[in-house]
């Protein structure tokens, strides 16, 4: 009987994570096609155990008791974007003082001679010292230096990965030169997709939420999806004043920012907290228009670069979308309201709240081509060639 490959994945985002990212959909393809994965997300620090209340954090020690479902290291150091983690001595060095020896526990479970390694977290470069993979794939997904903290700093160690990589992924155009400058074998696109059976079932009502509105009449407005420092949080509280009708709900974790005080005291706008990826389908049936509001200016070289998952799915569901405007968001779809300044991004919230009774607009509006298993076959022809 022949074995299973083996691939090694090193990732950010734990796998149990209410969160889902293009690192999930991978892996769950990579177990359909009869990969043995191992999952290695980003690890735990005697820092966490100060956060220890908070949900995620008890999921991740949870998960790292239990090391058949996913590999979490435990180190006394690991990056971050504050001083001194984002130094290079920490860039460089900080899987060593992980507390025991990874490589042993690799040796443990039989991973030190795969067949490929997936790297998608650039902090893990130093794994690929530690193992003898016949393939390295390395994802980019965002323009690495544009994160807050990052700039001049990590550009060494996302090159040390493109540069041994077999081939780079890139999941939006926008990317292409970045890779180029990294030094990168083998580019290629690979952008994000959709799983299209989750919102088939749409009908099925297979979750119950309950989901209370005061005025059933006014328009309902979502985001779902991190909230980090590239929301724009001035047009956020400018629609929400203009438009004191609509309802606006976000949901998803509060990452690395401040909200606003004048944000959350709006009476229009509601932080709903973290949804399970599983409960979109039943949730955006609750809502008639998806929104990006993303900051394009003070976060221009991140945003333009970034292909949003949650895209695909306002758009699998058919919510109408209300977007800011960047080259690569322009290139997924032509249905997508898009705007270049707030005045423009609250008139097509309007604008598309006058024509919700349009049944075109209501219409899921995804390709066969966006879905998962389409696009990651090219992976898979990757890892087989």
């Amino acid at each position: 009987m022949q074995k299973n490959k083996k691939i090694i994945m090193a990732c950010t985002h734990h796998l149990n994570s209410s969160y889902k990212v293009g690192s999930h959909h991978i892996y769950s393809f990579l177990k359909k096609n009869n990969y043995d994965v191992l999952y290695i997300s980003a690890p735990l620090t005697p820092f966490h155990l100060l956060r220890s209340s908070n949900p995620d954090i008890k999921v991740r020690w949870a998960l790292k008791a239990k090391s058949n479902l996913e590999l979490v290291p435990f180190s006394l150091v690991a990056p971050d974007a504050t001083f001194p983690l984002n130094s290079k001595l920490v860039l460089n060095y900080w899987l060593k003082t992980n507390f025991g020896s990874l490589k042993q526990t690799l040796k443990q479970l039989d991973f030190i001679d795969v067949d490929a390694i997936y790297v998608d977290n650039i902090f893990y470069h130093g794994l690929l010292d530690l193992i003898r993979p016949q393939k390295i794939l390395f994802r980019v997904m965002d323009f690495h230096p544009g994160f807050p903290g990052w700039e001049g700093k990590v550009e060494g160690i996302a090159s040390k990965i493109a540069r041994k990589a077999d081939v780079t992924f890139y999941t939006a155009t926008g990317l292409l030169p970045y890779i180029e400058g990294l030094g990168a074998k083998k580019a290629e696109y690979l952008p994000n997709g959709i799983d299209l059976s989750l919102f088939n079932i749409m009908e099925q009502d297979k979750v119950t939420l309950t989901i209370p509105f005061s005025d059933s009449k006014s328009p309902k407005v979502v985001y779902v999806g991190s909230l980090d420092k590239w929301m724009d949080w001035s047009l956020i509280e400018r629609m929400a004043k203009v438009l004191p009708n609509f309802i606006f709900d976000f949901y998803g974790p509060i990452t690395n920012v401040h909200i606003p005080d004048q944000v959350k005291g709006l009476n229009n706008l509601t932080f709903k907290g973290v949804i399970k990826h599983s409960e979109l389908p039943t949730l955006f049936r609750a809502y008639d228009i998806g929104i990006i509001p993303f900051d394009t200016i003070n976060y221009k070289a991140l945003v333009e670069n970034i292909n949003p998952l949650k895209l695909y799915e306002y758009m699998a569901a058919g919510l109408p979308v209300v977007s800011m405007h960047w080259p690569e968001i322009e290139n997924i779809h032509s249905k997508i309201h898009l705007a270049e300044s707030a005045e423009q991004f609250i008139h097509q919230l309007k604008s598309v709240a006058d024509n919700l009774n349009n049944n075109e607009e209501k219409k899921s509006y995804v390709p066969a081509s966006k879905e998962w298993n389409f696009i990651l076959q090219k992976l898979l022809n990757e890892l087989t060639d």
